[in-house]
């Protein structure tokens, strides 16, 4: 798919990079929830930064320029994120906000995610995305 975004992105740049910002990417977000996929996203990634950013923008992209383009737009980046840090991420949100629901359906509790607060889950999942 991605190969095909480059072959595309050639011809038209702009629609190839509103294609992955507002597809492509989002594509992979089910997995990267669901598994724990991001040692195979590698080279995914090594597409995305060496193939098609340089298609699009019509030169190489420095490590530091990458950095600023996973950024989301908001922050003045591109919104083309390293798809092998954000599936850590993604992941790591995920069991953490589903814990009560695991939890209540093996039986050990009942609403395991109501004694805790929104602060006490985001620094859990910025604990399990350091490892």
């Amino acid at each position: 798919m991605l190969k095909k975004l480059v072959q595309f992105a050639k011809s038209q740049p702009q629609a190839a990079y509103a294609c992955f910002t507002h597809g492509v990417r989002h594509k992979f977000t089910y997995f990267m929830r669901t598994l724990d996929i991001s040692s195979y996203m590698g080279p995914l990634d090594k597409i995305i930064t060496h193939e098609l950013i340089p298609t699009i923008f019509g030169c190489p992209v420095s490590p530091i320029h990458r950095e600023l383009m996973s950024l989301p737009l908001k922050n003045g980046g591109m919104g083309m994120p390293q798809l092998e840090y954000l599936a850590k991420r993604e992941h790591a949100a995920s069991l953490l906000v589903t814990r009560g629901l695991v939890n209540s359906m093996k039986g050990k509790s009942l609403a395991a995610t109501d004694t805790e607060s929104t602060e006490e889950l985001q620094d859990m999942l910025k604990q399990r995305v350091l490892e």
